[in-house]
């Protein structure tokens, strides 16, 4: 059965991705499950510099469920492209890298 799936120009193999910022890069699930079974994989948040993200408490149950804000939390591209990006690179599945910036210019 033909699960793949077209966004743009791009073909996923099907139609199971994880949502961004929740799977972080990736390498810290592959003990898990074999990540390359995954049509893709939304990293998340990249900014140009790193950011520690917001003060605790970043999850606050509520009577209709958790809010939260993380703050992107992220390790910068710097560290991205050297630590991240070659774990990333060689999977099977479609990545999409979320860039964030913190101005306009970014």
């Amino acid at each position: 059965m033909d699960l793949s799936v077209k966004i743009g120009n791009i073909v996923l193999p099907n139609p199971v991705g994880v949502a961004s910022g929740t799977f972080g890069y990736g390498s810290e699930y592959e003990e898990l499950m074999d990540i390359n079974a995954l049509g893709a994989l939304y990293t998340k948040a990249v900014t140009l510099e790193a950011r520690p993200g917001n003060q605790l408490p970043r999850i606050v149950e509520t009577p209709g469920g958790l809010l939260n804000s993380i703050g992107l939390a992220n390790v910068g591209s710097r560290v991205f492209a050297q630590d991240k990006y070659p774990f990333l690179r060689d999977l099977a599945c479609q990545v999409f890298i979320n860039l964030a910036g913190s101005h306009e210019d970014d």
